[in-house]
């Protein structure tokens, strides 16, 4: 009798320790589930071929991007690392990030531009003419349950097309003037702040932007000057150009 008693108070003894090792397991694959860890997926694409300069990305491009709380311009979760990311390009369609942004239930706005700029983290990127630049007009949302974004750049400056009549002569020269010497861009907003002063730039018959286009600092009223062995002639159109926007300039000296 005595040694049934013993029997029986250890099988009594196991059971909660079976049941404690079970509680704690469970805890522990609870834990590991979510601490998991989400990031963006992102993939970017240029707008429309015939309002391009820069149609595609080749690999090794890189895109600025800033992650903010949705409708801020505030870095994601207040984490200053997820303004102005690079996102370069590998291979012909992997975006690998320069810093991942922890994703949260929390939603957040993606914006993006190019070419990417070292000094932009406060969303001011710097717009020279002759160079494209692009940006996001309507910005993604991404959260954890939702983290991929296809996102489409589009083109900031404004593109000048020269068509030449041959009465024109022997063209020398042509100058693109009253343009700003460069401006600020705000990535957040769209809006362009010029630099005082003004410049021209002047191009040759043989340079890559009359088959291409010129690129121009949009939000200004600009003129060209063509010089040839028959004189100079002046094309003022008194146009406000816009972002975005292709001008077809025909000139001729009839």
């Amino acid at each position: 009798m005595k040694i049934q008693r013993i029997i029986t108070w250890s099988k009594l003894m196991a059971l909660p320790l079976l049941l404690v090792a079970c509680t704690e397991s469970t805890e522990l694959d609870n834990i590991e589930q979510t601490s998991e860890e989400v990031y963006p997926e992102l993939d970017f694409s240029c707008e429309s071929l015939s309002r391009a300069v820069v149609s595609s990305f080749e690999p090794g491009a890189k895109i600025g991007v800033f992650v903010t709380d949705k409708g801020t311009t505030n870095g994601y979760g207040g984490n200053a690392s997820n303004m102005n990311i690079t996102y370069t390009l590998k291979g012909d369609s992997y975006w690998e990030a320069g810093y991942n942004t922890a994703l949260t239930n929390s939603e957040a706005n993606v914006y993006g531009y190019y070419p990417y700029q070292s000094n932009v983290s406060t969303g001011m990127a710097k717009l020279e003419n002759g160079v494209d630049f692009l940006y996001t007009p309507v910005p993604a949302v991404i959260s954890r349950n939702n983290p991929m974004a296809e996102i489409e750049l589009n083109h900031a400056m404004s593109l000048l097309k020269f068509n030449f009549d041959a009465s024109l002569g022997n063209i020398t020269r042509i100058s693109v003037r009253s343009l700003p010497a460069t401006a600020d861009y705000n990535v957040f907003t769209g809006k362009v702040t010029a630099s005082s002063g003004s410049t021209s730039v002047d191009l040759t018959m043989n340079s890559p932007e009359i088959a291409e286009g010129f690129l121009a600092i949009p939000g200004y009223k600009i003129d060209v000057k063509v010089s040839s062995d028959k004189g100079s002639f002046v094309w003022k159109p008194g146009t406000v150009t816009e972002s975005g926007k292709k001008y077809n300039i025909s000139l001729s000296a009839k």
